[in-house]
């Protein structure tokens, strides 16, 4: 009699679990959002993160919050770096950090992003994303803008006329039917402005003479 031998199989089964742990500083808020410095502005600002909460997964045992400024133009007044001390998990910093910066002026109108980077034992987070102030950095250059041609004058034959100027610097231009009235005050802005080249068309125009007063600044 033959015996047969008998084969046993093994069903193998790999179980995957795959999961992550996440860690993260959130701010909610982050003030001012804008501002403007230098020119005719300001020279200093001061900048407050608030609302700062741990919503990841370690408790954290000493978080640092660093001012991050990307211009060269911009620098710190006081320390870049603020201790909030421990931040456990859901739970949100006692510290409310603020740091105050100056500007240096500039030969060019420049804008800047400012945000915060906290550092911990498990490493930095930026709040570059969700909170962050635009800063626009204005020039030194207090000279008054020039006028060095201006078009039309005399006599026009049809209803409306193209007024253009041109100035020795970058300039914003304004312009009222009235004389005496300041360049704040006036609230027709020219069309095509903010370069060294001014336009604006004016339309409906009737018989007889037409007067328009034209003041040009550097800043807007």
């Amino acid at each position: 009699m033959m015996k047969r031998g008998l084969k046993c199989f093994y069903l193998l089964v790999l179980v995957i679990f795959s999961f992550s742990v996440y860690a993260s500083i959130f701010t909610s808020s982050f003030t001012p959002t804008s501002a403007s410095l230098c020119g005719s502005n300001s020279e200093t600002l001061e900048l407050t993160a608030s609302m700062i909460n741990n919503t990841g997964a370690f408790n954290y045992t000493n978080v640092d919050a660093v001012l991050v400024l990307l211009n060269s133009s911009l620098s710190y007044v006081t320390n870049s770096t603020v201790s909030l001390g421990p931040i456990n998990v859901s739970s949100q910093s006692s510290v409310n950090p603020s740091w105050t910066i100056k500007c240096t002026n500039q030969s060019s109108i420049q804008t800047s992003l400012i945000y915060v980077v906290y550092v911990t034992n498990s490493g930095n987070f930026s709040s570059l994303s969700h909170a962050n102030s635009t800063v626009k950095i204005y020039t030194s250059d207090v000279k008054v803008p020039s006028v060095l041609n201006s078009i039309p004058s005399g006599s026009i034959s049809n209803s409306y006329a193209t007024l253009e100027m041109t100035t020795d610097e970058n300039a914003i231009c304004k312009y009222s039917t009235s004389s005496g009235v300041s360049y704040s005050s006036m609230s027709n802005k020219f069309s095509s402005t903010g370069n060294t080249l001014h336009r604006q068309t004016v339309e409906n125009l009737l018989d007889g003479y037409h007067n328009y007063y034209v003041k040009c600044s550097d800043y807007s």
